[in-house]
């Protein structure tokens, strides 16, 4: 038996469709990409939807949209959104963030010998949770060998991040010694020279 046509039924189906999509209509999303090796925006994880509808970072991000966090003081979090991936190092929106209040601040720590932008962060990132602190190491060159390393100290989502230490080793063509606690000391950003 053929059962009549219900538009209760029908408008309960399109309510239900609504509210399984997610809402997209005030964010800038990247919209001209290659369909074939990505599948856009609608690939995200529920994660990646509700933090880019919170930080509303910009489009150039959304191809990677890589989301991590870590706790900073009275509850708030570091964000760090990886935009491109790179040959040997990655690109970053940094943010703070405090939930109670929905708090954000965009973070500008890119370094000036790196980016034109302040809000672009690139480089290596390595947050070390129970002294609240950032470390960024920024290579002048595939082989690691030289760049500018820089650590961050962070209180909560509300206060400004402050630079602790900041040590460069500029690129040569001198062969390394074949001391190996030279060759280390090469390759490991932390002893590269201290610049006061």
């Amino acid at each position: 038996m053929k059962q009549p046509f219900s538009p209760l039924l029908l408008v309960c189906a399109i309510a239900m469709s609504a509210c399984a999509q997610t809402d997209t209509h005030q964010l800038d999303l990247l919209k001209d990409y290659d369909h074939d090796i990505w599948s856009g925006p609608d690939s995200w994880s529920n994660s990646q939807w509700q933090w880019k509808k919170i930080l509303r970072w910009d489009r150039e991000c959304d191809y990677v949209a890589d989301v991590e966090t870590y706790d900073l003081e009275q509850q708030g979090q570091l964000v760090t959104v990886m935009c491109v991936p790179g040959a040997y190092q990655p690109t970053y929106t940094l943010y703070t963030y405090q939930a109670d209040d929905h708090y954000v601040r965009k973070l500008e720590l890119g370094d000036p010998n790196s980016t034109d932008d302040p809000k672009k962060v690139i480089g290596r990132l390595h947050y070390h949770k129970a002294l609240h602190q950032l470390a960024i190491t920024s290579l002048s060159r595939g082989a690691g060998d030289c760049g500018v390393y820089r650590v961050f100290q962070l209180g909560d989502a509300k206060t400004p991040a402050r630079l602790l230490e900041r040590r460069e080793r500029s690129c040569s063509d001198q062969p390394l010694s074949n001391d190996k606690a030279s060759k280390e000391a090469v390759y490991d950003p932390t002893q590269w020279p201290l610049i006061k």
